[in-house]
């Protein structure tokens, strides 16, 4: 639908509506959905300000649950017609459309990344030398998601995956430093969350192992030791 018929459109609907449920009820449907789109953009507005990766998640599925919520008060109070009216401005409003659609390609991302990241673990011999490299790289697919979306589930796997990389990985690999490094990034995250303090001081020893075993001249050196 082009921008221009948006008005046209919603006059159009409000008059069917109207002739359906009555103006008392359409004006009930059109007032709630115009609180809900006030709603929708100050929390944008609120979004734009911060981290859009959390943040943006949970206010998708937010607004999404807000609307059903709305269409189910209107369903109750008015009924199906009055509903569907609801429902169908959400639909055709692109912002709206938009972000209802962003939110189920965020759901098949989290769905594929979960199950590709799986299934090239599981691929791989347990005595592969590349199997510590997968690991690892698992691990820091579920620490970003993790903060991503706040899904706890994420860390905790992203900890034992690493855990497995620095138990696979030889005493003398080189990629080890790094490895020790995601896992005390790893168990910070978990301090911040559960307060735990043996994840602190596994942690700092994990980040001081990573320091110990990197040469002095090493360009990440640094990067550990600031950790």
């Amino acid at each position: 639908m082009k921008r221009d018929l948006y008005p046209i459109f919603i006059i159009a609907e409000a008059v069917v509506l109207s002739f359906f449920i009555g103006l008392d009820a359409t004006f009930w449907v059109y007032s709630l959905f115009l609180l809900y789109w006030s709603i929708i953009q100050i929390a944008v507005r609120f979004v734009l300000r911060h981290d859009a990766s959390r943040v943006m998640s949970i206010f998708i599925y937010s607004a999404i649950a807000l609307a059903i919520g709305l269409c189910i008060f209107i369903f109750v109070l008015f009924g199906g017609v009055a509903a569907m009216g609801f429902f169908i401005l959400n639909i055709s409003i692109p912002p709206l459309r938009a972000l209802y659609k962003l939110s189920f390609q965020l759901l098949q991302r989290y769905k594929h990344t979960k199950s590709a990241s799986q299934q090239v673990v599981q691929a791989t011999s347990p005595d592969s030398a590349d199997r510590p490299g997968y690991l690892n790289n698992q691990a820091v697919s579920l620490l970003d998601r993790y903060q991503r979306t706040g899904d706890v589930a994420d860390l905790k796997a992203a900890i034992r995956s690493i855990q497995q990389a620095v138990q696979a990985a030889p005493p003398g690999s080189p990629s080890r430093p790094m490895y020790l490094d995601n896992l005390g990034i790893g168990l910070r995250h978990r301090y911040k969350l559960a307060k735990d303090v043996a994840d602190l001081e596994g942690a700092i020893a994990a980040f001081q192992q990573a320091a110990q075993t990197t040469s002095p001249d090493s360009a990440d050196r640094p990067g550990y030791l600031n950790n």
